[in-house]
């Protein structure tokens, strides 16, 4: 985390308001794509941390409306999205070791058919 963070219209924001993130959600031949600043607060009707992209103070909106977390659940978000970065960065050439890891799919197939 920055030592000084930022915040635009109760938004937590990254510091330039300019930089803007694309997100594409697909499902099936369904597909969204937004793009915009992206910014985060804490809502307190819904007990949850929401997720946006919009202007936030530029005028423009994001295409999404926003997402909705649980505080709980985003140490684990952040955790898989650092993964999944840092594999970014070695497959674009950056020298990183690996992260090591145990591939459990057999198990979470086993998993899915019983639930």
């Amino acid at each position: 985390m920055s030592e000084l963070m930022h915040q635009c219209e109760n938004h937590w924001v990254t510091p330039n308001m300019s930089d803007r993130t694309s997100i594409e959600i697909s499902r099936g031949a369904a597909k969204v794509v937004a793009e915009g600043a992206i910014g985060a607060r804490y809502d307190k009707c819904r007990a949850a941390v929401m997720l946006t992209l919009g202007g936030l103070g530029t005028g423009c909106r994001g295409l999404l409306g926003g997402w909705y977390l649980r505080p709980e659940d985003i140490p684990g978000v952040i955790e898989v999205l650092e993964a999944a970065y840092r594999d970014a960065l070695i497959a674009n050439g950056a020298d990183l070791p690996p992260i090591p890891y145990v591939d459990i799919t057999l198990r979470a197939r086993e998993n899915s058919e019983v639930a």
